[in-house]
């Protein structure tokens, strides 16, 4: 409820939206005329409303739900805001963008917002682990300000939910060069800078315990150019269940159902998807020493 009602009073006062203004009324109208399809901005849609959904999706996982109860509180915070959060026509695909969405992005920030912390840590490092899950996961952060779990709380008995079997992460600089008619230099040509963050969190080959999301990767990218949004790429592939093959100790292969976000947002080209699809991924041997993992 709360991050709806920042939602709200932030279109009403500082995005000077004219549709939260809400009641009974527009309540009821929405629900006889049912879902439509909307086709509001490109990164409102593909972008913000899986960010939303996701505080939704957070607001469960931080209170103790596991992935399933926490997807249907995100589910339902969608819902929520279509019928009686604003004026306009319930959107359907703003239902599937928010809640899919924010379950992808609820439980990566989740996983990795695990991965920072650490209860037994003191000091100015605890200090700077609480700021990060703040950044990282910001209703978890709050709701461990409010009760006390910064202060005093146990780390989880399953090393699963804090310490993945395997986390790497990769984040480097770049820019692209964006001309006019094929071409990279002369009028209206322009050089865009951006960060990249590519993190890989679990094995889908190894890990002992296959509760969703226990492997995924997410590939972010941040622009720095004055004519697109910030928020220029984010992918997401989740295992949302899995199962190895081959015999323990000489497993090159699994299968899983894997959910995928993508969102890209760049002066060349937008796109933006969810689905769910069947995954194969096999780790092929090319050397004694060397090992390459495919994923299709």
């Amino acid at each position: 409820m709360a991050a709806l009602a920042i939602a709200s009073v932030y279109n009403e006062y500082i995005h000077g939206s004219d549709y939260v203004q809400v009641g009974p009324r527009t309540w009821w109208r929405n629900l006889r005329r049912g879902f439509e399809y909307d086709q509001n901005k490109f990164d409102t849609n593909h972008f913000y409303h899986p960010w939303n959904g996701a505080l939704f999706y957070s607001a469960g996982r931080s209170s103790g739900l596991g992935f399933w109860g926490s997807s249907s509180v995100a589910l339902a915070g969608s819902f929520l805001w279509e019928c009686c959060g604003e004026t306009l026509p319930m959107s359907l695909n703003d239902m599937v963008s928010t809640s899919l969405g924010g379950v992808a992005m609820g439980e990566m920030t989740h996983r990795l917002g695990s991965a920072l912390l650490d209860n037994r840590d003191t000091g100015a490092t605890r200090v700077l682990r609480e700021v990060g899950v703040l950044a990282v996961d910001t209703v978890r952060g709050v709701n461990r300000a409010f009760s006390g779990e910064q202060r005093r709380a146990p780390n989880p008995e399953d090393p699963f939910e804090w310490r993945p079997r395997r986390l790497g992460a990769l984040a480097s600089l770049g820019s692209r060069r964006v001309g006019n008619e094929g071409e990279l230099g002369g009028e209206g040509a322009k050089t865009a800078p951006f960060v990249d963050l590519w993190v890989a969190y679990g094995s889908v080959f190894d890990n002992e315990r296959r509760r969703p999301y226990d492997s995924f990767w997410m590939q972010a990218q941040v622009n720095f150019t004055d004519d697109v949004d910030p928020a220029g790429l984010m992918t997401i592939r989740g295992d949302v269940l899995s199962r190895p093959l081959g015999p323990p100790g000489a497993r090159n292969g699994a299968i899983a159902l894997v959910q995928h976000f993508d969102y890209v947002n760049q002066r060349t080209w937008e796109f933006g998807a969810q689905s769910l699809a069947l995954g194969l991924s096999r780790r092929l041997r090319i050397s004694p020493r060397a090992r390459v993992e495919m994923h299709a």
